[in-house]
């Protein structure tokens, strides 16, 4: 909810296009050491050293992640001043009111999209408590649900899924693949099955189909 009627991306989307499309040379973190960027990389090789970067942000405590994407935020301000957002803004909040009254269901995904297991318990509460305010404020309407930011299973704990529990929503819902199995259901960790660029249309007739197999 925080990015909604701006007109950036999260920092961390922005890092990842300077690490494929700058001609910078130098070290990144990453989680089996650094990863080394050439001038002469490929953009498929600088893809996947950012892709390995991106990984490697997602294991560290939230203030030490937006520590580093400041400083490199900074060092990388001439590359990310000429990004072109145009076409991948963020919605605003008449276009989600449209939406709603259109028949779209919103739920939350925090505030700042931050890794619900890397946060404090206050930081972890204002995420799941104020994205739900802020969205029940502008639409006039309950939040029910919750969807965890990365949402495998190391971004949520059990003091995550008890502070959603605690905000009032009834459904919390995760991303690891599977079947949510009626006699074990976990309505704070729901499975899902997830449609991403490269799923194909077969692919996903197929997951609409999942249904009628268990009939």
């Amino acid at each position: 909810t925080g990015h909604i009627g701006t007109q950036r991306q999260p920092i961390w989307h922005d890092l990842g296009a300077c690490i494929a499309i700058s001609a910078r040379e130098g070290e990144l973190p990453g989680l089996q050491g650094p990863v080394t960027l050439r001038a002469d990389d490929s953009p498929a090789a600088r893809r996947q050293v950012a892709k390995k970067f991106l990984a490697y942000l997602k294991t560290l405590q939230h203030r030490d992640m937006r520590a580093l994407l400041q400083r490199l935020s900074q060092e990388h301000a001439a590359v990310l001043d000429r990004l072109d957002h145009a076409g991948v803004e963020m919605l605003d909040w008449d276009q989600v009111r449209a939406m709603a009254a259109g028949g779209v269901e919103f739920g939350s995904h925090t505030v700042t999209h931050a890794i619900l297991s890397k946060l404090d318990s206050t930081e972890l509460r204002d995420e799941v408590v104020r994205s739900k305010g802020m969205l029940e404020q502008e639409l006039q309407k309950p939040c029910d649900t919750i969807a965890y930011p990365v949402g495998r299973r190391f971004a949520y704990t059990d003091e995550a899924l008890a502070e959603v529990g605690l905000a009032g929503y009834r459904l919390g819902i995760a991303y690891d693949a599977g079947v949510n199995w009626a006699h074990a259901i976990d309505l704070f960790a729901l499975q899902r099955q997830s449609v991403e660029l490269e799923t194909t249309r077969a692919y996903f007739r197929t997951m609409l189909s999942l249904p009628t197999w268990f009939h």
